[in-house]
């Protein structure tokens, strides 16, 4: 099959075929031939990102006294773009699909609507199906930690919380095939923590997060227009006076929150 593509197809053509294909469509033309599995790869790695930098002063304040900054050998993966850039401005429909919870988006757009919002709605439309972490294959592939992902807030009462060792906002399992209470690293490094079919869609994500700004009051409003999310990366790692170092390694986990910022 790789010989007949590469013979009658020239590889320019080849390109564009990649390029104009849906994301559905990758698994399947995976199978053609190595090129376009390799292709798809480059293709797909180009939606995510590492991880920004964030100092354990910025963690701390955010997320907890008890947090602290992984640093990089802790995180080998990769985020996506669409949390990285999130805005919390885009187009649902009213109902949800139901035996999942995920809300859909509606890009049924007026002439009036704002192009912020039509442009973030159909990236999020694009990107549901894409899981929110992926390996980086230029580092080791050993995830010690599972993984949580949600948000967090950057109003005074929200940091003072912080201060005193609560923690804003709402995280969540990112890493399915992991738990909180992993009992060993050596359990955890056995796992295939990041298994693309147990972790958390972009879908899964936005519907999250449909789900407590709606409900909950103190959180940023869905089509909030006046400030920004920024990506910070915490590790939670409370020390205990008494605790073993298999009781420390058992209760630590990474935590990722997009913050929201007031402008």
């Amino acid at each position: 099959m790789m010989a007949a593509v590469q013979k009658f197809i020239p590889l320019e053509v080849q390109d564009l075929i990649l390029e104009a294909a849906e994301t559905p469509q990758y698994p399947t033309l995976r199978l053609v031939c190595k090129r376009w599995d390799i292709s798809i790869t480059n293709i797909f790695r180009q939606r995510y990102r590492e991880l920004p930098n964030t100092d354990d002063s910025e963690v701390k304040k955010y997320f907890g006294k008890a947090h602290k900054a992984p640093g990089l050998a802790l995180t080998p993966f990769l985020i996506h773009k669409a949390v990285c850039e999130f805005t919390g401005r885009f187009k649902i429909k009213e109902d949800w699909s139901g035996t999942e919870n995920i809300y859909q988006v509606d890009t049924g757009f007026g002439p009036e609507e704002d192009p912020e919002t039509i442009a973030e709605t159909f990236k999020l439309q694009e990107y549901a199906n894409d899981p929110v972490f992926i390996w980086d294959t230029n580092k080791p592939q050993t995830l010690r930690y599972p993984i949580y992902l949600g948000w967090a807030l950057s109003d005074p009462e929200s940091i003072a919380l912080a201060a005193l060792g609560g923690s804003s906002g709402h995280s969540f399992l990112a890493t399915k095939n992991a738990s909180r209470n992993t009992s060993s690293p050596r359990e955890s490094q056995s796992k295939d923590l990041l298994n693309p079919r147990k972790t958390m869609k972009v879908a899964e994500f936005v519907s999250l997060y449909i789900q407590y700004t709606r409900h909950n009051r103190g959180y940023p409003p869905k089509m909030a227009k006046d400030g920004k999310f920024v990506v910070h990366t915490g590790m939670w790692a409370p020390f205990y006076a008494d605790a073993t170092p298999e009781t420390m390694e058992a209760v630590k986990y990474i935590s990722i929150k997009i913050v929201y910022m007031a402008s």
